[in-house]
């Protein structure tokens, strides 16, 4: 009889432990945030190419390698924040009276990932609109980008060369190492460029209404700088010429003449001048710096 006792408390603890470990392990894997990745290759290897990103909420990090393929990682995040939630009409009053505890919250891990490339054009779908969905994304280093996010993320490219046309309406944006041209802008952030190349006469812009702008350039670079910040200020590492330029407007109320008036840009050429970079700002300041 006591053996028999024995054998039965030895198979109730190896129960319960098992039942703890599936537990843990189930709360453990459905706590991390899901993942899928994408293989995609280009219909011409080698040659340059254009990446576009449209999203809703999250975040976008496109890298330059030394690849063939685009590769893209998508992840959802689990944990939703005030921004996420969504503000509907119905409460749903009825599920607060049901109870959870004890139970396993199943994560809803859908992300509507798709990639489509057709002759070097790719463009990356999402569901970002039902939940912040981050992207990382590996592209040849030749490549240009098509960004844009406007929700609870930041946007990151590293390493390119290419023609770079980003925005984010609330969060930061970071250019690194790269080469190229950028238009940029951003609403409720910073920006943050740094390049080790510029494409000759080729225009630039980078404008944000609440955060400081700060971008590197080479130290060669020969540019006109068309400046602006309402309540900032303008610091630059360049020695510029600098001139304001009067704006002259046509009398549209058929009384014929014209009006002159001395607008509120400051212009600047660096290393004699060129083409045209637009610096503006509203709530921050500007910083134009020298690379080596």
């Amino acid at each position: 009889m006591k053996t028999i006792k024995n054998i039965f408390v030895f198979l109730l603890a190896s129960v319960i432990a098992t039942v703890f470990f599936v537990l843990v392990f189930t709360s453990k894997t459905q706590a991390q945030d899901f993942k899928q990745r994408l293989v995609v290759p280009l219909s011409s290897p080698g040659k340059a190419g254009m990446l576009k990103v449209d999203l809703i909420h999250g975040s976008i990090s496109v890298t330059g390698y030394d690849g063939k393929d685009i590769i893209v990682e998508a992840a959802a995040r689990q944990k939703v924040s005030k921004d996420d939630a969504c503000n509907c009409p119905d409460d749903k009053k009825d599920d607060k009276k049901v109870d959870t505890s004890g139970m396993i919250r199943i994560p809803n891990v859908s992300l509507g990932l798709e990639v489509t490339e057709d002759d070097n054009i790719v463009k990356v779908n999402t569901e970002s609109w039902k939940r912040a969905i981050d992207l990382e994304i590996k592209v040849p280093y030749n490549f240009s980008v098509d960004l844009k996010t406007v929700n609870n993320g930041k946007i990151v490219v590293t390493s390119l060369n290419g023609e770079m046309e980003v925005s984010n309406v609330n969060g930061n944006v970071t250019l690194a190492e790269v080469s190229g041209s950028g238009i940029v802008n951003t609403v409720n952030g910073k920006i943050l460029a740094h390049f080790k190349k510029v494409s000759a006469n080729t225009p630039m812009s980078f404008t944000s209404l609440n955060g400081s702008i700060e971008v590197t350039f080479p130290a060669d670079i020969k540019a006109t700088a068309k400046l602006k910040s309402d309540m900032g200020e303008i610091y630059s590492d360049f020695k510029m010429e600098l001139e304001s330029k009067p704006e002259v407007k046509e009398n549209k109320n058929g009384g014929g003449g014209t009006k002159i008036s001395v607008g509120q840009w400051t212009y600047g050429k660096i290393n004699g001048g060129g083409a045209e970079i637009t610096f503006k700002n509203m709530h921050g300041n500007i910083y134009i710096k020298k690379g080596s």
